[in-house]
């Protein structure tokens, strides 16, 4: 059974300090740029349906595996810098 201090009366909640400005301006930046690489990650997204027919068209001689390859490099280079390249970046990765 619990017994309560002696003395009948509780402790008072600690108040906590106010948040620092810096700090929240801190979180504030923290959500801007996770916004901004979401829409980094759309943009990619929608960039690699385009990135193997761009690959193939500039490219008529290559073979299925040097199209797929080149097409992997791009997709590596978009996750690795945050943005899309044009499709020409990942060409020299399949001869």
């Amino acid at each position: 059974m619990y017994q309560p201090y002696p003395g009948g009366t509780q402790l008072p909640e600690p108040s906590r300090p106010p948040i620092p400005q810096s700090v929240a301006r801190a979180v504030q930046v923290m959500y801007a740029g996770a916004v901004v690489s979401l829409i980094g990650i759309v943009v990619d997204l929608t960039t690699l349906s385009s990135t193997k027919s761009r690959i193939e068209s500039q490219h008529h001689d290559w073979t299925v595996t040097q199209v797929n390859n080149a097409e992997h490099v791009a997709i590596g280079i978009f996750i690795v810098s945050g943005r899309p390249r044009p499709a020409s970046t990942a060409s020299s990765s399949g001869s």
